[in-house]
């Protein structure tokens, strides 16, 4: 299948100073008006001190949620998430549970975005193995650890 939309989604956590970041890496499949197929990065901190405690799964869980409201506010409605920790497709698939609120709520949120007509699909991908947006979400997770409380940034890369 052909996903108009390519989502690429990492989180970091760094235990000497207990700081959280997240990265979606949005890759668009159909070129705009100029011909170009844009890419953009959307990364921050994470603030929320449920998802701090996950480590780095909780800036994982971020991304994915970050991802899905920009992809709802643009109308992108046929998606793929690559991640490279399981856990992101297994809760919404029902292969594991969902021990803790975060998950719970992290199910329920994307679970939401699929009744609202938006086709939602995961993929697992081996982290740290050269595949491009896997390595731009990674390094923008870990500058996401470093910016304000509750800022989130957005850069086109094309």
């Amino acid at each position: 299948m052909t996903y108009d939309y390519e989502i690429y989604t990492d989180g970091s956590y760094l235990r000497r100073d207990k700081t959280c970041g997240y990265a979606a890496v949005i890759k668009c499949n159909i070129p705009d008006k100029e011909g170009i197929k844009s890419e953009r990065v959307i990364y921050g901190k994470v603030t929320d001190k449920e998802l701090v405690d996950m480590w780095n799964v909780g800036g994982e869980i971020k991304a994915v949620e970050v991802a899905l409201k920009y992809c709802a506010e643009n109308s992108f409605n046929n998606i793929i998430i690559y991640h490279d920790y399981n856990g992101l497709g297994f809760w919404v698939n029902g292969k594991w549970k969902t021990n803790k609120p975060a998950t719970a709520s992290y199910k329920a949120l994307v679970n939401q975005y699929k009744l609202s007509g938006m086709n939602i699909s995961f993929q697992w991908v081996k982290g740290h193995s050269n595949i491009p947006g896997n390595m731009l979400a990674d390094q923008y997770a870990n500058y996401g650890r470093k910016v304000p409380d509750n800022a989130m940034l957005t850069v086109r890369l094309k």
